[in-house]
């Protein structure tokens, strides 16, 4: 089996653009923070606001439902109350089951979400830009300024070809909404998952982030757009090396929204 965090965090990141996973979902991590990004992970160095940058939060007053499953090799389903569930026995409480048919694949679910970010994202760009030619910035770092606080993130990982899982609800409902943050889960069944989360309260799983970036990358003798020349995996490894020239000078890059 690949490693987790690597499948978990390049999944999450190819289908919510622009945010990515907070890994492990339960850490915890907050706007402001800063660090670097190791392939599709943030890795907690401080938060800004510790080197003397406020800045206000900006929030969605309605609440959304954000649910993936790999396509064609993540099928769940919800079993109502006495009916039959993938096992052949019969369901005594409502139930969510998930049937993988292929390694790596993964569902994610995460109920009642908030939407936070910082309300003036160029303004810090600003001072960050100025820090970075004063020496006081490393290139490296990326800033959270986007967070999704959960009502409750249920997510399961295959650890094989075939696998599945079956969560139960713990009250008495006859079927489980995914949308409804207030029901619990236990697992009543589990064959070759490689990881899970079982309706956690209060998560932040997904980030958005932004960092200083530069538009153009020199290949060769060509000046080319960034996307038209490396995949995203390259890029990952190329964007902060010192031995690569991204720009002719500090004039040519730019604070913005991590896409890739």
């Amino acid at each position: 089996m690949s490693n987790i965090a690597e499948i978990y965090t390049h999944t999450i990141r190819e289908n919510f653009h622009p945010l990515f996973a907070n890994w492990e979902p339960g850490t915890p991590i907050e706007l402001g923070d800063y660090g670097p990004m190791d392939g599709d992970s943030f890795i907690h160095v401080g938060n800004i606001k510790d080197l003397g940058l406020n800045f206000d939060i900006r929030k969605d007053l309605t609440k959304d439902n954000k649910l993936f499953s790999s396509k064609g090799s993540a099928i769940f389903k919800l079993g109502a109350k006495g009916s039959i569930n993938i096992n052949g026995m019969v369901n005594t409480k409502a139930t969510l089951q998930i049937a993988f048919t292929s390694e790596d694949a993964v569902f994610f679910n995460a109920a009642e979400c908030d939407f936070q970010m910082m309300r003036d994202k160029a303004k810090i760009g600003k001072v960050i830009m100025q820090r970075y030619r004063d020496h006081e910035w490393e290139r490296a770092w990326a800033i959270v300024t986007d967070v999704v606080v959960a009502g409750a993130t249920t997510i399961a990982i295959s650890g094989g070809k075939t696998s599945s899982i079956v969560f139960e609800a713990s009250g008495n409902v006859d079927r489980i909404d995914l949308a409804d943050a207030s029901l619990n889960l236990n697992i009543t069944s589990q064959e070759s998952v490689g990881y899970v989360v079982e309706a956690k309260k209060g998560l932040v799983p997904l980030i958005g982030m932004s960092k200083i970036q530069s538009t153009f990358l020199w290949v060769g003798e060509k000046y080319k757009p960034i996307s038209l020349v490396l995949n995203h995996s390259r890029f990952s490894i190329m964007r902060n090396s010192p031995d690569i020239q991204t720009e002719e000078s500090s004039d040519d890059i730019y604070f913005g929204q991590m896409n890739f």
